[in-house]
């Protein structure tokens, strides 16, 4: 049986190990099975061409309330990104696609729950499905073999920050608090 321990720091966590403080820093642990995972990530990528008379100030607001579909419970530890224009090159490969979408859900079950809540429809509703030229959607089931790739926690100690502030990430054989 192959066990990964994920390690990840949170301001204010109800659950985090007592003790394992860093400043003002909780540290949680988790062990994750890698064998036999029940669940099998979904991933849901989305490709976005708007008509030509869209303005900026629509692709803004638009931009900012997919952004907070992030916070939908079947969202997997708010995994959602969104970003554009794209830097492809040659630009033509990117076939006119102004926005890409990319989000994390734990089945297909979550994936359909996101697309079904009424803040993923208002924001479809209101801000793309009515100005888009071009749509391309593409969901699919993470291998078994890349599962642990998708074993998430926190996001800040994955990039090394903690609420804009860098914290220090706890190498191999270091005890925490040590230099």
């Amino acid at each position: 049986m192959q066990l990964v321990t994920l390690i990840w720091a949170l301001d204010n966590s109800p659950n985090h190990h007592p003790y394992a403080n860093i400043g003002a820093t909780k540290v949680t642990f988790q062990q994750i099975q890698l064998d036999n995972l029940e669940k099998m990530t979904l991933i849901h990528l989305v490709l976005l061409k708007f008509k030509s008379d869209v303005t900026q100030e629509h692709k803004d607001t638009f931009l900012r309330e997919v952004r907070a579909l992030k916070n939908l419970p079947s969202v997997k530890d708010g995994r959602l990104l969104v970003g554009g224009p794209s830097l492809t090159d040659p630009i033509r490969w990117s076939k006119g696609f102004e926005l890409a979408l990319v989000s994390y859900h734990e089945n297909l079950a979550a994936l359909r729950e996101y697309q079904a809540s009424k803040e993923h429809h208002r924001v479809t509703s209101t801000y793309m499905f009515p100005f888009d030229e071009d749509l391309c959607s593409f969901d699919f089931e993470v291998d078994p073999a890349d599962e642990y790739m998708c074993a998430f926690g926190p996001l800040s100690v994955l990039a090394g920050k903690n609420s804009g502030k860098d914290i220090p990430i706890i190498g191999k054989n270091k005890q925490i608090g040590s230099p």
